[in-house]
């Protein structure tokens, strides 16, 4: 009777710390995952700020083109650093789809690094044309990252739910 008792607490143990552990692994994945967005998001945030300042110069002589290569090439470490990070990322818990979100939001935020390279080539001698077209591109641009910051949202909620996991929203 005794070696009974002893072998059901034992069980019961063993589950209780591997439940415990598996809903740990399944927070952690969640942070690992989300942190590898925030990142670059908030970075894109800058990167977009330095991009509207310059956009917005008087003249083309007058716009700060070192700032914006500064600002983005640090955009660019974060991006390739997270991308990286995230690829990296274990799936558990069926993390997969919000994993896969945001590796593809990573991947076009590499994008957006790319074409704003682009607008740092421009010169004195670029046309209102070759702004305004740019900028329309730009504009393009920004409705997809909108697309993609959706489907991690939506993503990272269904992931949640499947793992009975409350979502704080950060201010």
């Amino acid at each position: 009777m005794k070696i009974k008792s002893l072998l059901t607490i034992a069980l019961t143990s063993l589950l209780f710390f591997s439940c415990e552990d598996s809903a740990q692994k399944v927070i952690n994945v969640n942070d690992a995952i989300i942190t590898a967005y925030n990142n670059v998001y908030y970075d894109s945030q800058v990167l977009g700020d330095k991009l509207s300042e310059v956009i917005e110069a008087e003249t083309m002589k007058e716009a700060d083109f070192k700032g914006l290569t500064e600002v983005r090439s640090k955009f660019k470490t974060t991006v390739d650093e997270n991308l990286k990070k995230a690829e990296e990322i274990e799936n558990y818990g069926g993390s997969e789809e919000f994993k896969t979100a945001v590796i593809d939001y990573l991947k076009h935020m590499q994008g957006l690094n790319d074409f704003v390279i682009t607008f740092e080539a421009f010169t004195e001698e670029t046309t209102g044309e070759e702004l305004l077209a740019w900028v329309n591109e730009l504009d393009k641009k920004a409705n997809l990252e909108t697309s993609l910051i959706n489907k991690v949202q939506n993503a990272q909620t269904d992931f949640a739910t499947k793992n009975n996991l409350e979502l704080i929203e950060q201010k």
